[in-house]
C-alpha cells in the first residue's frame, strides 16, 4: 500500500526575472510543503512541460530557485524527477513550418528514419535551452550520481526502481510540431519517435538488480499535450502503441497544457489507459478569462500497486491565490468526503461486478457495482458476522439443554465434557448412547432450524433498517422433502416472516429451482433463472392478497453430510435429490442487492457450517427425523 506518490506539476509558466518567485509560486510551494507531510516516502516529481512562459529563458533563474526550494521541501522523501517539454519551452524559428511541410504521416520505418536523420537536428535546436535548464534542475535533485541521470534528448525512457518495483517512465515530446497558438488537432508525434522509444523500452527491461524480473511493474507515459491535441491519425497510432501489451503497454498517461484537471479512461478488451491532466496555467497578469483570479491546479497521485488503485488529490488556487482541495472534480459523495478520487490503475484487472449464479448450461449473469452496492456490501458483511456469532451462541444453549435432558439417561462422566466442552475423546461411544434418545436429538434439530430462521430474519431486518430507516419485509425458511404418490414435493419445515405472515402462502412445490440449485451446488435467484420458475412466478402473479406477493427469492441447498436422498423414479431410474432446502424471500425490489450478495458470498456455506456444527454433536438420522416431524403433527398452512 502507498508504494509511491507522484507530484504532478505542469504549465508553471515562469515569467519573472532576477531570481524572484511570484506570489503564486510561493503559495504553491507552501501548499506542497503542507501536503507532503502526509506522504511517507518515494515521491516522484513529474513536470509535464511549459517551465517558462513564451520561450523566454531570461526567467531561468526564477525556475531554478523554485526547484531548489522544492528539493528542500521534499527532502529525503525524494525518489526521482522527470521533465518533458511543452510548447512554451520551445524557441520558435523560421524553419518550423518548412520542416512540418516535409513531414509525411507514414507507416514505413525507413521513411520515418530518413525524416529524423534529415530534420531532427534542426528541430532539436529549438529545445537546446530547455535541455540545459532541465539538466540544471536535475543537478539540484541528484547531488550524487548526476551523470547517471543526464538526458540528451527531449524524449526517451527512464526506469525508477523501488525495492522490487520497476516503474517505466516514457517521456514523449509532443511539442516539437508546435508552430503557433492554434495547434489543437494538428500536432505530430512521428513514427520515428515511437520507434526510438520502443527500442529503449525493450532494452531497459533488464533490471539493475538481477534478482528482479525482466519486466516493468507499471508503465507511465508523460507528455505535455493531451492525446486529443494530436492529429487524428497520429492520435490513433499513439493510442495503439500505448494500449498494446506487445508495444509500450502503458497504464497511465499524465499531461498538462490545457490548464485544467481531468481524468479520462481509454480501454480495449485487453488493456486500459488512464489519463491524468493538471496544470498551473498562465500567470494571472496575462490570463484573458476575466478580471478575477485564474484557477491554478496541481495534483498528487498515490499509487497502491498491491490493490490496483490510485488516489488522486487535486489542489487548486482560490481567489486569494492560496491552494485548497479542488472539490469540483469530486462528483461522488465518498470522493467529496475523503477529498480524493480513487480509481483503478488497470481497469481490465478489476471486476466491477458480482457474478450471479445460473442454472447449468447457462452463462453467469452479472450485477455491476455502484456506490449503493458498496453500502449494501458493508451491511452484508455485518449480517454474516452477526449471524455466525448468534448461531454459535444458540448452539451452546441447545447443547446445555440437551445435556440436562440426557444426563439422567446416559451414565457417562464424559457427557458433560463432550456436550459442554466439545471434548471428542469419547464421542463415538457417547453418540451410540445418545442415538437411543433420538426424540431428544430430533426435537433439538427441529428447534435449531427454527432458531436459524428466526435469528437470520431478525439480524437482516435490523441491519437493513440501519441503511435507510425503513422496515424491510422478508421470509426465511427451510423446506423438507416428502414423497406423495411416488413423487417428490417440498413443504415448509421451519419459517419466520416479517409482518406476521407466518409462512402463509408457502405452497408445496415440485421445485425445479431446487433441483437446479442441487445440481449446480450454488444458490439460485428466481428472477435470474426465470426459465425454470414459470410456475412459481405465474402463481405469484395470480395472488389477490398484496401481503403475499413476493418480489424475488433465493433458493440454496445446505451441503451438510446426509442432505441427499436417493430414490427410484417412475421409470425405475435412481435419482439423487436434496432432503432439506433453505430460502430467503423478499417482498420489495429494493432488497434485490441482498439476494445478489447472498449468492456471490455463498450464504449457503454459512448455513451449512451452522448445521454441520450441530450435527457434530447431534447426528440426525433422516428416517427418524421424518417420522418425528410426521408424528409431532406439525401443521402446514398453505
Amino acid at each position: 500500500m502507498n508504494d509511491f506518490t507522484i507530484l504532478h506539476l505542469s504549465d508553471l509558466h515562469f515569467n519573472v526575472k532576477n531570481n524572484v518567485l511570484p506570489t503564486l509560486m510561493n503559495n504553491l510551494l507552501d501548499d506542497i510543503a503542507e501536503q507532503a507531510k502526509f506522504i511517507d516516502n518515494n515521491i516522484i516529481i513529474v513536470v509535464t512541460g511549459d517551465l517558462i512562459h513564451k520561450g523566454n529563458y531570461e526567467y531561468e533563474a526564477s525556475v531554478l530557485k523554485f526547484f531548489r526550494t522544492l528539493s528542500k521541501i521534499i527532502g529525503d522523501k525524494f525518489q526521482d524527477i522527470y521533465i518533458v517539454p511543452g510548447n512554451h519551452d520551445k524557441e520558435r524559428n523560421a524553419i518550423d513550418k518548412m520542416i512540418l511541410e516535409k513531414y509525411v504521416f507514414t507507416a514505413n520505418d525507413s521513411t520515418a528514419r530518413k525524416f529524423k536523420a534529415k530534420y531532427w537536428q534542426y528541430i532539436s535546436y529549438a529545445f537546446n535551452k530547455h535541455l540545459k535548464l532541465v539538466k540544471n534542475i536535475y543537478k539540484i535533485f541528484y547531488k550524487k550520481n548526476f551523470a547517471k541521470h543526464i538526458i540528451d534528448e527531449t524524449y526517451g525512457v527512464n526506469v525508477t526502481e523501488i525495492g522490487d518495483i520497476r516503474i517505466a517512465f516514457i517521456r514523449l515530446n509532443t511539442a516539437w510540431a508546435c508552430v503557433g497558438d492554434k495547434d489543437e488537432r494538428k500536432l505530430k508525434i512521428g513514427l520515428f519517435q515511437l520507434m526510438d522509444i520502443y527500442e529503449q523500452y525493450e532494452s531497459k527491461k533488464i533490471p539493475s538488480n538481477k534478482e528482479l524480473k525482466n519486466e516493468y511493474t507499471i508503465t507511465i507515459t508523460l507528455a505535455h499535450h493531451p492525446l486529443n491535441w494530436l492529429d487524428g491519425r497520429e492520435e490513433t497510432r499513439v493510442q495503439s502503441y500505448l494500449l498494446s501489451n506487445a508495444l509500450l503497454n502503458t497504464d497511465i498517461y499524465i499531461s498538462g497544457h490545457i490548464h485544467d484537471r481531468d481524468v479520462i479512461n481509454f480501454h480495449n478488451t485487453t488493456h486500459s489507459l488512464n489519463t491524468l491532466v493538471s496544470g498551473i496555467g498562465w500567470p494571472d497578469s496575462e490570463n484573458n478569462l476575466s478580471s478575477s483570479a485564474y484557477e491554478h491546479t496541481y495534483s498528487w497521485y498515490t499509487f497502491n500497486l498491491d490493490v490496483n488503485s490510485i488516489d488522486v488529490y487535486v489542489r487548486k488556487s482560490d481567489k486569494a491565490g492560496t491552494f485548497e482541495t479542488d472539490t469540483s472534480i469530486y462528483t461522488r459523495p465518498l470522493f467529496k468526503e475523503e477529498e480524493k478520487i480513487a480509481m483503478p490503475i488497470n481497469e481490465n484487472k478489476t471486476q466491477a461486478f458480482l457474478e450471479i449464479s445460473t442454472i447449468k448450461g447457462r452463462t453467469t449473469k452479472v450485477a455491476y457495482m455502484t456506490t449503493e452496492s458498496l453500502i449494501w456490501m458493508k451491511s452484508y458483511m455485518n449480517i454474516a458476522i452477526k449471524i455466525k456469532a448468534r448461531l454459535n451462541m444458540e448452539l451452546e444453549k441447545i447443547r446445555k439443554q440437551a445435556y440436562e435432558e440426557l444426563a439422567g439417561d446416559i451414565n457417562s462422566e464424559n457427557l458433560m465434557d463432550f456436550l459442554l466442552g466439545g471434548d471428542s475423546t469419547a464421542r463415538d461411544e457417547l453418540l451410540m448412547s445418545m442415538n437411543k434418545n433420538d426424540d431428544v436429538i430430533n426435537k433439538e434439530f427441529d428447534a435449531f432450524l427454527g432458531v436459524i430462521c428466526r435469528d437470520i430474519l431478525k439480524i437482516i431486518e435490523d441491519e437493513l433498517y440501519l441503511l435507510d430507516r425503513k422496515k424491510h419485509d422478508l421470509r426465511v425458511h427451510f423446506r423438507k422433502l416428502y414423497f406423495e404418490e411416488n413423487k417428490s414435493v417440498y413443504k415448509k419445515l421451519s419459517v419466520d416472516c416479517s409482518n406476521g405472515r407466518n409462512g402463509i402462502g408457502m405452497r408445496p412445490i415440485n421445485g425445479e429451482l431446487i433441483m437446479a440449485a442441487f445440481e449446480t451446488a450454488t444458490p439460485l435467484i428466481a428472477s435470474v433463472n426465470k426459465s425454470i420458475c414459470r410456475e412459481s412466478i405465474n402463481d405469484n402473479n395470480k395472488k389477490t392478497d398484496k401481503n403475499q406477493i413476493w418480489s424475488d427469492f433465493i433458493t440454496m441447498i445446505p451441503q451438510f453430510t446426509g442432505n441427499e436422498v436417493k430414490y427410484r423414479d417412475d421409470k425405475n431410474n435412481w435419482k439423487s435429490i436434496p432432503w432439506i432446502t433453505f430460502g430467503v424471500t423478499i417482498y420489495s425490489c429494493i432488497d434485490k442487492s441482498l439476494l445478489y450478495l447472498m449468492d456471490y458470498y455463498r450464504f449457503d456455506k454459512l448455513v451449512t457450517e451452522s448445521i454441520d456444527e450441530f450435527l457434530w454433536f447431534f447426528p440426525v438420522a433422516r428416517e427418524s427425523f421424518d417420522k418425528y416431524v410426521k408424528t409431532t403433527g406439525k401443521k402446514y398452512e398453505w
